[in-house]
């Protein structure tokens, strides 16, 4: 389990998105903490095929002390290839509760917008899908300078060729109103391409220790 993050941490470990007061990262979570059969709702959570990633924004400071609030973002992220969104039973669009994760661990990692359960949504959005997640939402708090997530993306690889997951949007700030803060565009590949080589030749492997 530890390889499989050491791996992926180098692959994602993308330069922050930088202009002016609002900036965004995309970076690896580790999931690993719940083992398979931990979840009752989800049995097979982390069985080697869920992968956690976190679009965070950052509201920094301008010159002089006073900071630019975030407002408004829209995102979509998309899978090509043999991997589908993890959306949990027990989930919903924003942060769970607490006490959810208390009894299924796995909603923790389930996919969801955030960074407080005051958001709400534009309609026709969310649009959520197998493989595709389109939202447009809106903070009502002024969260002050700070690093926050935005979005949690899990990502079940279902095995065979390897999958890429895109992310891109962008972000609104109060004062700037108009100015489009970028999110990515994001591209990762699931699994890394060397590791799908080692999942074949321990197939081989494992197929010559059975004959």
């Amino acid at each position: 389990m530890l390889s499989r993050f050491v791996m992926l941490v180098a692959l994602v470990a993308l330069a922050a998105t930088a202009h002016g007061a609002l900036t965004h990262d995309f970076v690896l979570v580790d999931n690993s903490a719940v083992l398979p059969g931990d979840d009752p709702l989800v049995s097979d959570f982390n069985d080697g095929s869920y992968y956690s990633f976190d679009v965070l924004l950052t509201v920094s400071p301008w010159p002089g002390g006073y900071w630019d609030d975030w407002t408004e973002s829209y995102l979509e992220a998309a899978i090509s290839g043999p991997a589908v969104f993890f959306q949990h039973p027990a989930g919903s669009d924003v942060p769970p509760d607490p006490n959810t994760i208390s009894q299924y661990p796995a909603v923790e990692f389930d996919s969801y917008f955030g960074p407080s359960q005051e958001i709400f949504f534009a309609t026709p959005y969310p649009v959520n899908e197998p493989t595709f997640i389109s939202a447009c939402w809106f903070d009502t708090i002024n969260m002050g300078v700070g690093t926050y997530p935005l979005v949690r993306l899990t990502v079940r690889w279902v095995g065979g060729e390897a999958a890429a997951l895109t992310v891109r949007g962008n972000s609104v700030a109060a004062i700037t109103q108009g100015m489009l803060f970028p999110i990515g565009p994001y591209t990762v590949t699931i699994p890394e391409p060397s590791a799908l080589a080692l999942l074949s030749l321990g197939a081989v492997l494992t197929l010559k220790r059975r004959h």
